[in-house]
């Protein structure tokens, strides 16, 4: 099975026919990896915020019904699957900048904590 970073990886070098065919591996990938919205009651916020969607409450007890529900929607209709593109691609390069930045936060704060143990280890160097 590839790997969930993989997809978004070959999303974001696509071509645009490319793009079209990954359209619902990556919503997926948004949809049902906790690495983006710990809790279903965030994806409210990204349907209505990035996909200008609203959906009932009971599509969000379910990543499933609400990925299958937002295929549904957007997939079968041109117009929409282009709206959905252009707004998949903004969430992602936003995503993907912000997770990267706290990487490299989470990198200097574990080298901190290190750097501390090496001082109590040997206080002389």
């Amino acid at each position: 099975m590839p790997n969930k970073d993989d997809t978004i990886e070959k999303f974001n070098v696509a071509s645009d026919t490319e793009k079209n065919l990954l359209l619902p591996a990556v919503l997926a990938t948004i949809v049902f990896t906790k690495k983006y919205f710990k809790a279903n009651k965030e994806l409210k916020k990204f349907t209505s915020d990035t996909l200008n969607i609203n959906y009932k409450n009971y599509l969000f007890l379910s990543r499933t019904a609400l990925y299958a529900r937002i295929v549904k929607d957007f997939y079968l209709d041109i117009e929409k699957q282009k709206f959905l593109k252009t707004q998949l691609i903004t969430f992602v390069e936003e995503k993907s900048t912000s997770v990267n930045n706290n990487h490299q936060k989470k990198k200097t704060s574990q080298n901190d904590v290190i750097a501390a143990w090496r001082k109590v280890i040997n206080p002389n160097d």
